[in-house]
């Protein structure tokens, strides 16, 4: 499923690129968060697979690596962008870099499906006070990373137009804020598994501190690009 949708993300680019009205560009943005969604579900229900192999965490590396390739595509489009390269061009090449690397690690998957769901015990008296608990707890989850999502895209989607549009930065400064909180999510994601081993999942929530408030900028423009890019930071660094 990650394959498939990671392909048709790729295709979805080029109709991106080459999209000349509000509606069509509204639609090609629907498709592209409905495919990335879809492929994130698959993406993550795989790497639990291995990661029961493992017999130890690995998902938080997992999400580590899927940011070092958001560090890398921020810097390509911001580099694309600086250099005044067509969109067109530079998301075709991008398509066709990811349709392939796609194609090439689908070979290295794990075969089969998912088959490690617990069973519920037929007849278990408490299964509709177990199912209560599921969805107070499902819904607190929900809450709780609806919010977190909605810290990481005012930073990585909003970044590059409040540098641009609000504070004059050029296209180069504009992908800054967004490569600013992605290598900092990469580097919590990638130390998060020792941090899960170590602790253990429910206590490593207990001990997570609360998102730092955001620092005021100063009143000259120049220095508010200054601060605006190092403080899309601690937003990525709660990714642990």
């Amino acid at each position: 499923m990650a394959t498939v949708t990671t392909v048709a993300m790729a295709a979805n680019l080029v109709l991106l690129a080459v999209a000349s009205t509000w509606p069509a560009l509204a639609v090609s943005l629907f498709l592209a968060g409905s495919l990335d969604s879809v492929a994130d579900i698959g993406a993550n229900a795989h790497v639990l697979r291995v990661e029961r192999l493992y017999e130890r965490s690995i998902l938080n590396s997992m999400h580590g690596v899927w940011s070092i390739g958001a560090v890398t595509g921020g810097a390509m489009g911001t580099a694309a962008a600086g250099l005044g390269l067509p969109l067109e061009v530079h998301l075709s090449v991008a398509a066709a870099a990811f349709v392939t690397v796609a194609i090439v690690a689908c070979r290295h998957l794990l075969p089969g499906t998912d088959d490690g769901r617990p069973q519920t015990p037929a007849g278990d008296h408490l299964a509709g006070a177990r199912r209560l608990r599921v969805a107070r707890s499902v819904v607190a989850l929900g809450s709780l990373a609806a919010m977190a999502q909605v810290i990481e895209d005012t930073g990585s989607t909003w970044g590059a137009v409040y540098l641009r549009e609000d504070l004059g930065g050029s296209a180069v400064v504009g992908g800054l804020a967004f490569i600013a909180l992605q290598t900092s999510q990469t580097l919590g994601r990638l130390v998060g598994d020792r941090v899960v081993t170590r602790f253990g999942r429910c206590r490593r929530r207990r001990r997570q501190p609360a998102g730092r408030p955001a620092r005021r900028s100063p009143r000259r423009r120049g220095g508010r690009r200054a601060v605006a890019v190092p403080a899309a930071q601690p937003s990525g660094a709660g990714a642990l």
